[in-house]
């Protein structure tokens, strides 16, 4: 971080702990600064975030920051289902040709920091968190809003 860059507080927690620095490359347009052990952050176990019953999802293409589909409601509740119910299979090798398409799910759970994971699309499979397999359904949310409304 460059001398003189602008901090802002996170709320909830003490600026010595958590700060956010603006960042036109991150989704949201942030960067979260925290130092080690601070009690409060996100956990990234799947099951806290279920719990908290997010709001809203956000899907985003890897590198970019504007999100290709926003969920909320039934919609929401319907694609946190087909995360949730993924089949575990670790150290699954890929049979497919093409190159992964990477995509960041964010979860609102209206805390001040959200929570993200790894979606990845190889053609043939689609992988939750690198190690579930999630049924192809998934790829409908993967679609952007705007195309997904065109469709018959």
């Amino acid at each position: 971080m460059d001398p003189g860059t602008e901090l802002y507080r996170v709320k909830g927690f003490a600026p010595e702990n958590v700060v956010a620095v603006r960042a036109d490359d991150q989704i949201g347009g942030y960067r979260l600064y925290a130092s080690e052990n601070v009690d409060g952050l996100p956990s990234e176990d799947f099951k806290t975030i279920l719990r908290s019953e997010p709001q809203t999802v956000y899907l985003y293409a890897y590198n970019d920051i504007e999100p290709v589909r926003t969920v909320s409601g039934d919609e929401g509740a319907a694609l946190v289902r087909l995360l949730t119910n993924t089949v575990y299979m670790p150290n699954t090798v890929s049979g497919a040709v093409q190159d992964p398409a990477y995509y960041h799910v964010v979860f609102d759970t209206n805390e001040p920091i959200l929570y993200t994971f790894w979606l990845t699309d190889d053609g043939t499979d689609v992988m939750f968190r690198n190690d579930h397999k999630v049924k192809n359904e998934i790829r409908e949310y993967i679609v952007p809003e705007s195309e997904s409304k065109s469709k018959p």
